[in-house]
């Protein structure tokens, strides 16, 4: 698994998040949070799966898979990287990668929300562009990072 230090930084939508692990939020829910096992340094992911009706077809908890068909997703687990694929489609959902030289991870995700919006975010930039939103922001100690409604 994907192991971290004690601090660390995200990169997301153009943002760091320092000690803000719910990272997408829609309809007051997260969909995809992140956090540090406190006893074991490994980053945990808690990741809602929807799709383009808005049908919730996945659940992830802790980086398990808690609720699906487990065929429908591939799941690749390694000690700088974390992805969660639809087998059907390709599609990559979130990638989570931890950059060696440093305390940054940088996330990747191509998710549909409860709406049925495709939410696409690399770690430089977002296709949402309603509402309040802040680039080249450092995010510390916040409720939520980027919220969707």
């Amino acid at each position: 698994m994907l192991e971290v230090p004690q601090k660390f930084e995200v990169k997301l939508g153009g943002n760091v998040y320092i000690d803000t692990p719910r990272l997408i939020v829609s309809k007051g829910a997260p969909l995809l949070q992140l956090r540090r096992n406190a006893s074991g340094g490994i980053l945990e992911m808690d990741l809602d799966v929807f799709d383009e009706s808005g049908r919730r077809t996945a659940v992830f908890r802790n980086g398990n898979l808690a609720r699906a068909d487990s065929g429908a997703y591939i799941v690749t687990a390694r000690h700088d990287e974390y992805r969660v694929t639809e087998r059907c489609s390709g599609r990559a959902v979130v990638n989570v990668k931890r950059r060696l030289a440093s305390a940054d991870v940088h996330v990747w995700v191509q998710m549909y929300t409860p709406r049925g919006f495709l939410f696409v975010a690399t770690p430089t930039k977002m296709n949402f562009k309603d509402g309040v939103q802040a680039t080249g922001a450092v995010i510390r100690d916040g409720q939520n990072g980027i919220v969707i409604d």
